[in-house]
């Protein structure tokens, strides 16, 4: 998979960064009084952005600890993974610091098995946009679960090619968090799509074109590997 960890890190970074300012106060620092004047309850010292439509759907949510705490490990369990991924595409770093590479390889399937997996069933029943959101969402967790454990599991049997193709699987499904932030933005801007409908949407486009982006690596891969015997 030479030079994929490039292209994956600094595209990853820029949008990432992208997707992080929506929900940061990075660039923006919320009018405390338009807050009140909305009557938002009990999140004016939270860290991040309370003006956006998810906070707003949410405001039946914010203090109810659970939903908070859940919130928090999910956002973490995602954004660890969303960071360590591209390092273990690349090549040269792989090579040179397997053991690096090993312990990254942990520590990602940890926070996704032991936080993002689980939050993300929980989140999904809440989810904005009713009914197919939610469906949605408990199927990306689902997705998020299988194509991790192959991965993990498939290196632990020193099956790797069979790892590499699902830790591809794996990091395009982890990269829905990022790709969803994309989708909430370019479908009512570019295609005026209403906000209900964008948020139903953006739920299945946040993670069907990036596994068929993956399979679309992986089947490259295959075929080059073929040409090359």
């Amino acid at each position: 998979m030479k030079n994929i960890g490039w292209i994956i890190l600094l595209l990853g970074a820029g949008l990432m960064l992208y997707s992080l300012e929506y929900y940061f106060d990075f660039f923006h620092y919320t009018d405390e009084a338009w807050m009140r004047k909305k009557g938002l309850p009990g999140v004016e010292d939270m860290f991040f952005r309370k003006d956006i439509d998810f906070w707003l759907q949410k405001r039946n949510k914010v203090n109810d600890p659970i939903w908070s705490t859940a919130l928090y490990l999910h956002i973490i369990g995602s954004l660890l993974p969303i960071l360590i991924g591209p390092f273990q595409f690349w090549d040269t770093f792989r090579e040179r610091w397997m053991k690096t590479h090993r312990s990254l390889g942990k520590i990602y399937v940890f926070f996704i098995l032991g936080l993002g997996v689980p939050t993300g069933y929980y989140m999904a029943l809440f989810a904005n946009g009713g009914l197919w959101a939610v469906i949605a969402f408990l199927l990306l967790s689902s997705l998020w679960l299988g194509t991790t454990l192959y991965a993990y599991l498939n290196a632990r049997k020193g099956a790797i090619e069979l790892h590499q193709e699902w830790m591809i699987r794996s990091y395009a499904v982890t990269f829905a968090a990022v790709t969803l932030r994309l989708w909430t933005d370019i479908l009512p801007s570019d295609f005026g799509v209403s906000h209900k409908d964008t948020i139903v949407l953006a739920a299945w486009l946040a993670w069907i074109p990036n596994l068929i982006v993956a399979e679309s690596i992986i089947r490259w891969r295959a075929i080059r590997a073929f040409f090359q015997k």
